[in-house]
């Protein structure tokens, strides 16, 4: 119950939202699976954190790919470390 939400109010606003919330029930996870999240590549997170930090996008790009160039046979690198070796490769440009 929602003050100034009647019942008609309220079925419209889940008609119209039935799609970005998906079926009854799944929104708390009730009687269904958690939905897995999947976590953002390292790269994402790299190349978010830069333009943050007020890179731009083409630089932060440019300085993943080095990073990434530079990593062990496709190695997986730590977020931090490899935010840290982008930073150093975009400050000696």
């Amino acid at each position: 119950m929602v003050p100034g939400i009647g019942r008609k109010g309220a079925q419209r606003i889940v008609l119209e939202l039935k799609d970005r919330l998906g079926a009854p029930g799944e929104v708390f996870g009730i009687g269904a699976a958690p939905a897995r999240k999947t976590e953002p590549s390292w790269r994402d997170q790299v190349q978010s954190g830069l333009t943050n930090l007020g890179w731009s996008a083409r630089d932060a790009e440019a300085a993943v790919a080095a990073v990434e160039a530079e990593s062990d046979g496709g190695e997986v690198p730590d977020v931090g470390t490899a935010l840290r070796a982008a930073l150093r490769k975009l400050s000696k440009q």
